[in-house]
């Protein structure tokens, strides 16, 4: 799993943006715990997903794409990469 991108947002949130081992399936958004919304928009050409976490962060991306981002929540910020990572990994199962 390789971090691609790291940035910092104005109101304080940080994004880390992952590029998975394999595409994201939709059966994979089902293994995200502790989320309160779901969004995905399956009629587009490429179907876009977002899993809100509350207090921990935001999960978006196209599904069948390997490329994630996460939008990790103030509270959070200070291990952003680790969250996204570990995350990554239990819902990836890897």
């Amino acid at each position: 799993m390789e971090v691609v991108l790291t940035r910092d947002c104005l109101g304080g949130d940080r994004i880390v943006e992952l590029h998975l081992p394999r595409g994201v399936a939709l059966a994979d958004l089902d293994r995200v715990e502790g989320v309160t919304s779901r969004t995905v928009l399956a009629d587009l050409p490429r179907p876009f997903f977002r899993l809100d976490v509350p207090g921990a962060f935001l999960l978006t991306g196209i599904v069948g794409e390997p490329r994630v981002r996460f939008t990790v929540r103030l509270a959070a910020r200070g291990r952003a990469v680790e969250l996204a990572r570990e995350t990554a990994a239990r819902w990836l199962g890897a």
